[in-house]
């Protein structure tokens, strides 16, 4: 059984029946935090979950280290601060488990940790040294160093998350894909996922009702990819039947390798031929690097084809290919060094919106794609300080038009009204992130994913793999715990549906739940 945190502190003060009188007591060390983390282990072993404490340092009447029979002792203490923390957790509210543990994170920062002077028998101690400071040589300061490694090896933090709803299902396709790059859900109830893989194309189909992953090759009529070639399969528009099966009538694919970098292309169902056919704007100068995604956009009145990403070129430019519907001809809008357009939103009565890989946002006037915000961690940055590749839009007549997040912990609100478009920062991410998973940390979060249910509860996956969930009207970000088998992986697409079902994509692996 797990003793509440407050529980194991106040023991550790009052058992000293093992701890070999009062010689054995030990200086607290002065580490500049109101709260401490410490336990013992046998010399060069690592500290198990249950013989850590934490506590307020205040309330640590006397330091003892534990008496471990038949062996010498280490012993660490170092500081912890509740700024490390998201605001809503205590230091005294962690729970310690073995680093194996589902749902594991790692520790937080350790202040001015300290060890045994020398590793020693429990009742005559060496006392407690710093890692680093004045008169502490370098050849010291290593061997500390490498003493507290060894003794915090196979500690974690058990993640403050909550137990989904119901549990979440995971299996493992048995096809050649390396992740699930998309999923989009069709009028009819289908969803359609995108695959990256290494073969044949692949496209995958959940019908509606059904939580079972049916993969089919796209029919092109050709060999689809050569040998050290790679396909990634981004965007989905419209509907067309196919033998009694439902399937979109136009899908963007990246293909790569075999020494020609990336190039983009669009297949659209051509009936005459029974397969996909190479649709892809013939532009010269604009010809896709890299497309994002395809969709129906209307302007001016009319509807228009259009697909988006970056264009060929040393330039970094982000383009969109748009033609009328029964045209061949198409336009190109140039968004210069935006490094590409990772998707457009058509508003409900309004004009369409797109973002860019530089978290920039765009509207669309007569005149052509106007900003109405650019992203400042990128002001000057060449190429781009942080990319922002995840991307959430709503056509729906709401608020919230656009969520886009990125690497470095970025995520950005665009809402609508009044006609006007707005962007916001939510003000409660930093203080809901661990000071690890934060901007300017040195692994800070990458957002990969993010959708929103019919509830309007917007949730964001993340590449650790973490899984938020922020209810509407709420200020939390709320985490909800991952399968063990999910936790070494990225997760890469989401999709929430309208019965209830939670499809959630990571690299190599497909999960299913309920989003309710």
């Amino acid at each position: 059984m797990q003793l509440p945190r407050r529980t194991l502190a106040t023991l550790a003060l009052l058992i000293t029946a093992c701890s070999g009188g009062d010689d054995a007591a030990l200086e607290t060390p002065s580490v500049g935090t109101d709260f401490a983390i410490y336990g013992t282990a046998p010399a060069g072993r690592a500290l198990s979950a249950g013989s850590v404490r934490i506590s307020e340092i205040a309330s640590i009447a006397e330091l003892k280290p534990e008496v471990i029979a038949g062996t010498d002792v280490d012993m660490m203490f170092a500081g912890l601060s509740a700024d490390d923390l998201p605001a809503n957790i205590s230091p005294l509210d962690l729970m310690l488990v073995p680093s194996n543990a589902a749902n594991a994170r790692p520790l937080p920062p350790l202040h001015d940790p300290h060890v045994m002077d020398v590793p020693s028998p429990a009742e005559s101690p060496t006392p407690l040294a710093p890692i680093e400071g004045p008169g502490v040589s370098r050849e010291r300061s290593e061997e500390r160093d490498a003493r507290l490694r060894t003794m915090i090896a196979d500690l974690a933090l058990a993640n403050p998350c909550r137990e989904p709803t119901t549990p979440f299902t995971v299996t493992t396709p048995q096809l050649p894909i390396d992740s699930f790059s998309a999923m989009e859900t069709l009028e009819d109830g289908t969803t359609v996922i995108g695959f990256t893989s290494t073969s044949t194309i692949f496209l995958g189909f959940v019908p509606p009702g059904r939580s079972q992953l049916e993969a089919r090759p796209i029919p092109t009529g050709t060999v689809a990819l050569m040998s050290g070639e790679r396909a990634t399969v981004l965007g989905f528009a419209g509907e067309v039947d196919i033998d009694g099966d439902v399937w979109p009538e136009h899908i963007t694919i990246n293909y790569s390798g075999r020494g020609f970098g990336t190039v983009g292309a669009l297949l659209t169902w051509n009936p005459a031929r029974r397969a996909y056919a190479d649709d892809t704007p013939p532009n010269q100068d604009t010809f896709p690097r890299y497309l994002y995604g395809v969709d129906h956009v209307d302007i001016d009145g009319t509807e228009n084809l259009c697909i988006f990403g970056g264009a060929l070129g040393s330039d970094r430019r982000g383009a969109i290919w748009c033609r009328p519907d029964g045209s061949a001809e198409w336009t190109v809008f140039d968004f210069g060094q935006s490094f590409g357009v990772t998707s457009i939103v058509e508003g409900a009565g309004a004009a369409p919106i797109a973002t860019d890989l530089a978290g920039s946002v765009w509207e669309l006037e007569s005149r052509g794609w106007r900003t109405v915000y650019e992203a400042s961690i990128n002001a000057g940055c060449e190429p781009l300080c942080t990319s922002f590749h995840a991307t959430w839009g709503s056509s729906a007549e709401a608020n919230r038009v656009a969520v886009i997040g990125g690497a470095d912990a970025q995520l950005l609100f665009v809402d609508r009204s009044g006609g006007s478009v707005t962007t916001a920062t939510p003000p409660n991410l930093e203080e809901s992130l661990f000071a690890d998973e934060r901007f300017g940390a040195e692994m800070p979060l990458i957002f990969t994913a993010i959708t929103v249910d019919d509830a309007g509860v917007l949730w964001i996956a993340t590449s650790t793999p973490d899984l938020f969930r922020i209810a509407p009207g709420s200020a939390t970000f709320e985490r909800v715990c991952l399968p063990k088998v999910l936790q070494t992986v990225a997760i890469t697409s989401m999709e929430t549906l309208d019965d209830g079902r939670f499809l959630i994509g990571a690299t190599a692996l497909f999960v299913t739940g309920d989003w309710r």
